[in-house]
Formats: structure tokens, C-alpha cells, sequence
């Protein structure tokens, strides 16, 4: 009697119980179960495209090669990125840029020509001037010993002064000593003045004869000193 009594209030229980659950589940006390979510395995951050003008520019992107221009960089971690371009013949380019998602970020850079210059080699020649003497003749004439003579040819002093003022010396030079009467030509001489040596001087007195129209003013009587020859 007493395992009959037992069974009996435990399908009982079992009863009350499953009466329970039917009542709140019509009721909506019991939230049904949410459906499962499944986790992309796409890639993770942003994308950068870089172009340059001109193009073939190696890309550093935080201090790493990358490629070279145009190129797409793709799965970049968010936050703040440098990017460098560095181009022969064109001065480095470098900017920065943020990522803050999924967006994909355009950088365009027009890269400037450095200015070379290139070394540019001159002949240069140098011209010396010859070594020359460079002689200078100056004087006057008398009459000799303070003499005057009606009677032609009429003997005359020069005096002559010599000066080498040049670069080299003069193995002998000669001079022509020339009178000039009211403005023409009366006679010449020759005169041997000798060696000369690099800023030499050389005095000499030298008694000549010139036939010349008689009676002579000797304010018309002029010298001059023209034709001078050098021997180096």
C-alpha cells in the first residue's frame, strides 16, 4: 500500500509540474532562445590607394617598403600612418593620414625635380705676353761749343737720352735724329745708342752735319727722333 502511495503523488508531481511549464511558456514569461551569430573572417582595418607624378616612386609606409606608385595597401591597422615616396631625379615626398575604418584613403603626390647641377669643366688658357724692350729716346741740339757757321754742311751736337722701360734687354739699338726746317725734312743721321739692358739708360753726345738753307732761323730748326730699331 505504501509503494502504491508513493507512486501516486509522484506522478502527481510529475503532473503539476508539467501543467506549470505549459502555463508559463503560453504566458511568454520564458524568452526563446536568440539565434547564432557568426564572425566574418574578412581582412580587418582600412585601405590606402597612393599615386605620384610621375609614377614608379617607392612607397614607405611607416619606414617599410611597401611597393611602388600607383599601388593599394590594404588590411592597415587604425590610427595615424606615415607614407614616404622616394623617386630618383625628385625630391623625397612624405605625408600622413588616419584610418578610421573600412574606408579606403586616396593620396595623390606630384613629386618636384631636384635641381642637379652638373659640374661643368673649362679650358682655360693663358696667353703671356713676349718679353720685349720697350725703349724711349728724347734730346735735343746745339751748336757745337756755342759755334755759329754760315757755311754748309753745318755741324750740329745732338744730345740723346735712352731709356729701356720694357721687359727685356735691347743687344743694341739705333735711332734716326731728324731736323725739320719750317716743317719739312731737312736732313737725318743714324745714331748707334748701344746696349740697353732692362731699365738701362744711356747718354751720348753725337756731332752730325746737315746742309741746310742758309741763313737758318734756329727757332725753325726742329728734332726729332723717329725710326728707332731694336736688336734683342
Amino acid at each position: 500500500m505504501e509503494y502504491e502511495e508513493m507512486s501516486r503523488v509522484l506522478s502527481l508531481l510529475i503532473l503539476a509540474l508539467a501543467w506549470i511549464i505549459v502555463c508559463v511558456a503560453a504566458s511568454g514569461c520564458i524568452a526563446p532562445a536568440a539565434p547564432a551569430t557568426m564572425t566574418g573572417t574578412g581582412k580587418e582595418g582600412g585601405a590606402v590607394t597612393i599615386v605620384s607624378h610621375p609614377s614608379g616612386a617607392e612607397v614607405s609606409l611607416d619606414t617599410i617598403v611597401r611597393g611602388h606608385t600607383p599601388i593599394t595597401l590594404e588590411a592597415i591597422s587604425a590610427g595615424n600612418h606615415t607614407v614616404r615616396l622616394a623617386l630618383t631625379g625628385y625630391e623625397s615626398w612624405s605625408g600622413s593620414f588616419f584610418v578610421g575604418g573600412t574606408k579606403n584613403e586616396m593620396i595623390t603626390a606630384d613629386l618636384i625635380a631636384q635641381n642637379i647641377c652638373e659640374p661643368v669643366t673649362t679650358a682655360v688658357s693663358a696667353t703671356f705676353p713676349r718679353a720685349a724692350p720697350e725703349i724711349h729716346v728724347e734730346g735735343y741740339w746745339e751748336y757745337p761749343q756755342g759755334r755759329v757757321t754760315t757755311e754748309n754742311p753745318v755741324p750740329l751736337v745732338v744730345h740723346t737720352e735712352a731709356f729701356n722701360t720694357g721687359s727685356a734687354g735691347a743687344r743694341a739699338v739705333s735711332v734716326s735724329a731728324n731736323f725739320y726746317y719750317r716743317g719739312h725734312m731737312a736732313c737725318w743721321n743714324t745714331l748707334s745708342l748701344g746696349t740697353l739692358a732692362v731699365g738701362g739708360h744711356v747718354s751720348r753726345d753725337s756731332l752730325v752735319t746737315c746742309t741746310l738753307p742758309l741763313p737758318i732761323s734756329e727757332d725753325s730748326l726742329e728734332l726729332k727722333f723717329e725710326n728707332i730699331v731694336i736688336q734683342e
